[in-house]
């Protein structure tokens, strides 16, 4: 007689909000003490502590996080995708379109691959002086505008709730990772706040802020597609069969 045991997993819309605006505002909180600290106490290591909390940093905590999370936006993406292709939505597709731009933002938030533009600085100087430090802005307003015209006719399918709210996720991201990025070339261009300055860390903080509840909202947007979608996780786990004697 064969055994099957079906365990099936159905988060709460609320617990996972709470969870994603919550562990954002924590590591916004360390990032900000930590910033803090090395200012009023002069000492910015404290046995590596300091840099692992620090939003600015490749190899710190809440750059970690940040990828998972653009990688969890992947995940929920791609599960839309699956859970919409057998129904009426005819640009089901754009969900997988969507889910690999995530997938590329979560890998460029680990490896930092936008900055590797700093090279063509000499070509974005002439055209924008005061970007001339953070090269790689001008080429991301225009893959901005470009995937924004991409995906217009996927947001107007969308019902009017759920495209508003992607748009305001959107629009919360990009104020960090191009409006207050652009206000630290500007800053750095008039000579205004220097390099890791506790101005300069605050508006790292800020654009750093920016992005991480960006995408805790645009998760929670697809999380709660995805359960007004009725759809839940079943995990049936297989074992060996048993065999007649």
């Amino acid at each position: 007689m064969d055994a099957k045991m079906e365990i099936t997993w159905r988060p709460g819309t609320r617990d996972f909000i709470v969870f994603q605006f919550s562990a954002v505002t924590v590591l916004v909180l360390l990032s900000l003490s930590a910033y803090l600290f090395t200012h009023y106490t002069g000492h910015g290591k404290l046995l590596g502590l300091i840099p692992f909390l620090d939003v600015s940093e490749e190899q710190s905590l809440p750059t970690y996080f940040s990828s998972l999370n653009l990688l969890l936006s992947s995940l929920l993406l791609f599960l839309l995708y699956v859970i919409t292709r057998g129904g009426d939505f005819r640009r089901y597709r754009y969900w997988l379109y969507l889910s690999l731009l995530f997938l590329l933002l979560s890998v460029d938030e680990a490896s930092s691959i936008h900055e590797k533009f700093t090279q063509l600085q000499r070509y974005t100087g002439v055209l924008v002086p005061f970007i001339q430090t953070h090269s790689w802005i001008l080429y991301g307003v225009l893959f901005t505008v470009v995937v924004g015209v991409f995906f217009i006719p996927f947001l107007v399918a969308l019902p009017a709730r759920t495209a508003l709210l992607m748009m305001l996720a959107g629009a919360i991201f990009l104020c960090g990772a191009i409006g207050v990025e652009s206000l630290g070339a500007w800053f750095r261009y008039r000579n205004i706040a220097g390099h890791h300055d506790l101005m300069d860390n605050l508006r790292r903080l800020v654009e750093e802020s920016c992005e991480m509840y960006g995408i805790a909202l645009f998760n929670c947007v697809l999380f709660r597609e995805i359960v007004a979608a009725r759809a839940g996780f079943t995990v049936i786990p297989g074992g060996p069969r048993d065999q007649s004697i």
